[in-house]
């Protein structure tokens, strides 16, 4: 799935509980982090490599040795420690599956999940009838999640720009709401 997906996915996660706004920051990262891999996209594309984001992208960040990273970091740091630390290994086990579902690329290649990686590099997970990243089903999931989001936002009164500055998420529940009063 796109990067937006699985923001919308891992911050829905984030809200299914009542969180603080660092906890909920912390767990929708942890369903974010694992294409922290994929910066090999962004020197391939300015041309100061050629194949890293090929050699790299799944490889550090979609693995039990990651997983197990970003729990020391979230229990360093939750507030809510426990409930925290299970909803980021939830997030960033559902970015693998999500990955697993529908990661496959327009060249028909299929992103494999070394998912034992650091301990052991015979195991990787791939699944024959994997969507392509570019196909409906996606589109669907990532308008689903849309939804959730709008939903979450009225009920909760936060949006998933609340991760980057309180001021900017209130900034925003204010002209949705004026948006959705002129409707009335």
């Amino acid at each position: 799935m796109t990067p937006g997906t699985h923001l919308l996915i891992s911050w829905s996660c984030a809200n299914a509980v009542n969180l603080s706004r660092r906890d909920r920051i912390l767990v929708t990262f942890a369903g974010l982090a694992p294409d922290a891999d994929g910066v090999g996209y962004a020197t391939d594309y300015l041309g100061l490599t050629s194949d890293l984001y090929c050699r790299i992208h799944h490889i550090g960040g979609h693995s039990l040795g990651a997983c197990l990273i970003y729990l020391v970091i979230t229990a360093g740091f939750a507030q809510r420690r426990f409930q925290a630390s299970a909803l980021a290994a939830a997030t960033f086990h559902l970015h693998l599956l999500c990955d697993i579902i529908s990661g496959r690329g327009p060249d028909d290649y299929q992103w494999p999940i070394p998912y034992l990686m650091p301990f052991s590099d015979s195991v990787n997970w791939t699944w024959s009838g994997q969507w392509y990243l570019h196909g409906w089903q996606n589109t669907v999931v990532y308008v689903v999640f849309v939804a959730v989001t709008v939903f979450i936002a009225m009920k909760k009164r936060v949006t998933p720009i609340d991760l980057l500055s309180k001021r900017w998420d209130g900034a925003v529940l204010r002209s949705f709401v004026s948006m959705s009063s002129k409707r009335k």
